[in-house]
Formats: C-alpha cells, structure tokens, sequence
C-alpha cells in the first residue's frame, strides 16, 4: 500500500522530535563548582518511622545542629531520638 506523502508527514515528525530535543548537560566539575548550591536537593523535614504512622520532624538550630523528634499532637516531643 502506497501511502501519500501528506499522511506520511506527520508521522515522519513524531519520530524526528526525539532527535530534536536537547541534549541534558553533563555534570562536570566546573558546573559543580559554579551552581553547587542550585544543584543540592533539599532534604525532607518530616520523616516517618517504619512500620506505622508515626510521623518524626527535623529541627535545625541556628548554629546548624539538627535534632530528630517524634510528632504528635502539632509539636515536637521530648527527647529527641537523635541529634547531629
């Protein structure tokens, strides 16, 4: 079957659009250098303990010290099950 050229255009496009797109840049020292900051995920801030529903949130003091608490009734409980 012979399939005219306008039926075949649009398909021809949809198989070209891959090729089209650009490239993801490389991780290279230098980018990690320049944008380090940009590049950090931000890591969660409540966390929940396997195994149930218990929720646990990380607090950061201002001198940058982290400390783990369990979460219940809107506030953190006393003591912390961990610190860093």
């Amino acid at each position: 079957m012979i399939v005219p050229a306008r039926a075949a255009r649009p398909f021809l496009l949809l198989l070209l659009a891959p090729l089209a797109a650009q490239a993801p840049e490389t991780l290279s020292l230098a980018t990690v250098l320049a944008r380090g900051q940009a590049l950090q995920a931000p890591l969660p801030r409540v966390l929940w303990l396997p195994g149930g529903h218990e929720a646990t949130v990380v607090l950061t003091a201002a001198d940058g010290n982290q400390v783990l608490h369990r979460f219940a009734d809107g506030k953190p409980v006393d003591p912390p099950i961990c610190d860093a």
